[in-house]
């Protein structure tokens, strides 16, 4: 099968290792933070999927099952869901950033639609029909079941968050792209040599049409995208009018690594890639967006062979 009995190549006789999806939008996570230090206290939910992005790119990765070396390519987006705006002395407690199953319901929280204040309580809820005033106030869940499209009902235990609970594409912020291209190599991302960089070592702007704060281009699905050069954003450009300089404001850091590891039964997987910016200046603020974001996946193989 390829070269020798322990490494594959794509398109020999019965072996195929490197194998072009086009996949369904399947959710891979469900994940709220509430803060009560930002200003407002801001409750949010990320909801990431995994699917084309727009690229033209679709999963793909191969495997040196001699060596276990591993490498990826698996389009991922995420929703930005502002659930919440605690404000103005809200708290965390009992609220739920993403929604949850109870008895196998899934359970949001009553906000007011324009401003995004809790309603108090904070009032539970699994339709916007469950809160007082329908239509000024709305329930967070969405109201159809992710995983089955037919209903609110979960099956996961109680009181927990769930990939088959997310919150209400009313909250949206946005959805941040990434190609998510990973490896079990060493990854490095050097600052940007942009000639539109506005300070020391900076590493991601977002794509736009020209350089100012925010979303010039007011096109949230253009501005998602991270960048390091003009090149990476088509007939736009890259924006760092609202890039931090150097990592997390440290500018002695002149770049940024992550190590993977190549093994046959655990390999570790890793992948740093730019992500730009939501429409919620909140967000972006509290994330570091736009920013480098690193991942670092320990993992297990499993082969299954077949004579």
């Amino acid at each position: 099968c390829g070269a020798s009995d322990a490494v594959c190549t794509s398109g020999a006789a019965n072996c195929c290792v490197s194998h072009s999806i086009s996949p369904p939008n399947n959710t891979l996570t469900v994940t709220g933070t509430c803060s009560e230090t930002s200003l407002p206290p801001l409750a949010d939910c990320l909801h990431t999927t995994l699917g084309n992005i727009g690229d033209g790119n679709a999963s793909i990765a191969t495997i040196d099952l001699a060596t276990g070396a591993y490498a990826s390519l698996a389009p991922i987006k995420t929703d930005v869901l502002v659930t919440g705006t605690l404000f103005p002395s809200g708290t965390c407690a009992s609220y739920h950033a993403c929604p949850i199953c109870r008895t196998k319901k899934c359970v949001g929280n009553c906000i007011n639609a324009t401003t995004g204040v809790p309603v108090a309580g904070p009032l539970e809820c699994s339709s916007s029909g469950d809160c007082p005033s329908p239509g000024t106030n709305v329930c967070t869940v969405n109201t159809l079941n992710f995983t089955a499209g037919t209903s609110t009902a979960c099956t996961t235990a109680d009181n927990t968050s769930t990939i088959e609970c997310i919150p209400s594409s009313l909250f949206s912020q946005g959805l941040i792209p990434n190609p998510f291209r990973t490896g079990t190599g060493t990854v490095t991302m050097n600052p940007s040599t942009s000639s539109h960089i506005s300070g020391p070592r900076q590493f991601c702007g977002h794509c736009d049409t020209a350089q100012g704060p925010g979303c010039v281009s007011t096109d949230a699905s253009q501005c998602a995208i991270g960048c390091q050069s003009d090149a990476e954003c088509g007939a736009g450009q890259c924006n760092f009018a609202d890039t931090i300089d150097g990592f997390e404001g440290d500018t002695t850091v002149a770049s940024i690594e992550s190590h993977g590891s190549p093994s046959i039964y655990s390999p570790i997987n890793t992948g740093v890639f730019c992500t730009g910016i939501t429409s919620s200046t909140q967000v972006n603020a509290g994330a570091g967006l736009p920013g480098p974001v690193r991942y670092l996946q320990p993992a297990v193989n499993m082969f299954l062979t077949h004579k």
